[in-house]
């Protein structure tokens, strides 16, 4: 399992000291950010249930039915 580090780009990196030195700007910046993150998420899982209910609902196969609906129950226990 890879070791996951948080790779910033230089700009991110900038903000984030101006943010820590108290630049009101920058904080604005991180949290818009945060934000936007969470929401986008949100969206994604959201599409996801969607496109797995539209799957379920024309899939005729059984073992494939059952495949669909443990990914629907993972998705709705990780909201």
């Amino acid at each position: 399992m890879k070791n996951k580090q948080r790779v910033c780009s230089p700009i991110a990196t900038v903000v984030r000291e101006e943010a820590a030195s108290g630049n009101q700007f920058a904080q604005y910046l991180i949290e818009s950010h945060d934000y936007f993150a969470k929401v986008n998420e949100q969206n994604r899982k959201e599409r996801k249930a969607v496109s797995l209910q539209q799957r379920l609902k024309y899939t005729k196969h059984s073992k494939c039915q059952r495949k669909i609906q443990r990914q629907l129950q993972e998705l709705g226990e990780a909201k």
